[in-house]
């Protein structure tokens, strides 16, 4: 059986992480969502490390994910989480129960959460364009195509690709995995439901109308589909 989590993570840290000073226990163990698939993410701040780097680590039957950083290099981490639109690090922080303080835990959750809520910085047009045009080309492949698999693995790029336009032109977070349908739940559900269904749609009955038609829509505020002097540097 496994020992609690608060545990695990405070002697995982005393044997790994002596000489940090803040330590940020995060994601669904700070949630109270934790469930036989769970990890442990650990937000460390160690003065004795010169560079940030996450590392993976099995201790104590608990898989554990470490982000570590030196206490100087945590708030660029913050501004690079907001140019990137990847919420993973002011997440774990803003949502934390503190392990180990030096007396600034409450400024760096504080922080966190502030970062969260002003969002990511505005996305640049040569990136928005591209991945306008990387839809268009997809959307055109799968109207036309003719063979069923290339159609699916279409889709799927698809499936992937335009919830990362939708949420970056509306200036929201994006995820990975369980996290992209959280952040398009967050920012609409309905949208995320009829999105959902449109492509288990075509899954099952290849059916591409539906799924096509719901992206063109997307698009449509945007310019619609691009191709016709799209430009970029190879």
């Amino acid at each position: 059986m496994k020992i609690p989590e608060k545990k695990a993570a405070r002697n995982f840290l005393e044997d790994t992480f002596p000489e940090c000073t803040v330590a940020l226990l995060g994601g669904s163990a700070a949630r109270g969502e934790l469930n036989d698939g769970s990890d442990l993410d650990i937000l460390i701040l160690d003065p004795s490390k010169s560079g940030s780097f996450r590392k993976c680590f099995i201790t104590s039957d608990w898989k554990i994910e470490a982000f570590v950083f030196h206490p100087d290099s945590f708030f660029f981490a913050l501004e690079v989480s907001r140019m990137e639109a990847i919420p993973t690090i002011p997440r774990i922080a803003a949502e934390s129960v503190i392990l180990k303080d030096d007396g600034s835990a409450k400024d760096i959750q504080q922080s966190a959460d502030d970062c969260l809520k002003t969002g990511p910085y505005e996305w640049a047009e040569d990136k928005k364009a591209f991945l306008r045009f990387m839809i268009s080309d997809l959307l055109e492949d799968l109207e036309k195509g003719k063979d069923d698999s290339e159609k699916l693995y279409t889709a799927c790029k698809l499936f992937d690709t335009v919830p990362e336009f939708l949420l970056r032109t509306e200036g929201r977070w994006l995820g990975y995995g369980k996290w992209v349908h959280r952040s398009l739940v967050d920012f609409d559900n309905n949208f995320a439901a009829k999105f959902k269904e449109a492509f288990q749609n075509f899954i099952k009955t290849g059916d591409n109308v539906p799924f096509i038609t719901l992206i063109d829509r997307i698009l449509e505020p945007h310019g619609g589909r691009l191709f016709e002097g799209y430009t970029d540097r190879l």
